[in-house]
């Protein structure tokens, strides 16, 4: 659907579609944005300073080297900060909200909203436009429920694979029958101890040291 302008809004429609393509941003979305700010009015002046037909404030103007009260330099950088703020969050939706204020303001959700639903006004599609990019997933009582259940299955956590693997191996058994077998000689050395059978661990010890002193 393409972008429907009112007779006030269509000397702007040629800067929107340029900086649209520009900055690869919905066309619909950025019609809708300056709609939102300033209702199409390049002299609009805001309660906080902020100026022009994209209502910017005086520092953020300075940074993006912009001009507010000139149209054509205002649409462009408007366009501007939203791919930057798209190419920090991921999408559309808090990109909008970071155009406004910051993410935890409530206000800001509000205003994103209407914009993105006002894309609909310039030929946007706006459950199209919240779809792009990497919208958050919230963490619910299913997501933690699947991150654990990958957790247990060793599907995460290589440390788990390795652990599996050992045990589906057989390798716990022969440990265990390894550490069975010198507790088992271990006992019967010290009962032929106790029979006289064998030298007394002192004698062994003190007999080895003086084969390794001799071997010097």
């Amino acid at each position: 659907m393409s972008a429907v302008y009112s007779a006030a809004e269509a000397p702007y429609a040629a800067t929107i579609a340029s900086a649209s393509a520009q900055y690869n941003i919905p066309q619909g979305l950025l019609a809708s944005l300056i709609n939102t700010e300033s209702g199409f009015n390049p002299s609009a002046v805001g309660p906080t300073n902020d100026s022009g037909i994209a209502q910017f404030i005086p520092s953020t103007a300075q940074a993006l080297g912009v001009n507010p009260l000139d149209p054509t330099s205002s649409i462009n950088g408007a366009a501007q900060l939203l791919a930057q703020n798209f190419a920090q969050t991921g999408n559309w939706f808090q990109a909008v909200q970071l155009y406004n204020g910051s993410l935890s303001n409530p206000a800001t959700s509000n205003y994103a909203n209407a914009v993105i639903n006002g894309a609909a006004n310039f030929g946007g599609n706006p459950s199209l436009i919240n779809s792009s990019g990497t919208t958050p997933t919230p963490l619910t009582a299913t997501s933690i429920a699947n991150a654990q259940n990958s957790l247990a299955t060793g599907t995460v956590n290589p440390i788990l694979n390795a652990l599996s693997t050992w045990l589906s191996g057989g390798l716990l058994e022969a440990t265990f029958i390894g550490v069975g077998a010198i507790l088992l000689l271990g006992a019967v050395y010290m009962f032929a101890v106790s029979q006289g059978a064998a030298p007394p661990p002192a004698t062994v010890i003190k007999n080895a040291s003086k084969l390794a002193l001799a071997a010097e």
